[in-house]
């Protein structure tokens, strides 16, 4: 699905948004954080917009977020990645 966004491009006018390969892109991520041993039992989300990855949520070891980040910047599509991750112990 293709959504416009008329303020986003004022070249043409029209800045068409992938939500599929946003999507795609977001699932990616979720399965290399799934596949990892060190970050498949994170409480982690994974949203994304435009190869921009935003990570949500929860862990109590900081290693974790790192290899969560790590994992995530080394998807191909990723352009960066912000985090709103929590880590208490």
């Amino acid at each position: 699905m293709r959504i416009a966004d008329h303020s986003a491009d004022s070249r043409v006018g029209v800045h068409w948004l992938d939500l599929n390969a946003d999507n795609k892109l977001s699932q990616a991520v979720r399965g290399r954080l799934a596949d990892d041993p060190m970050t498949r039992d994170a409480k982690l989300s994974v949203h994304s917009d435009e190869g921009h990855v935003m990570l949500t949520g929860f862990t109590t070891n900081p290693e974790v977020l790192a290899k969560a980040l790590t994992l995530t910047l080394d998807t191909p599509g990723v352009s960066d990645v912000h985090s709103g991750v929590t880590v208490a112990r």
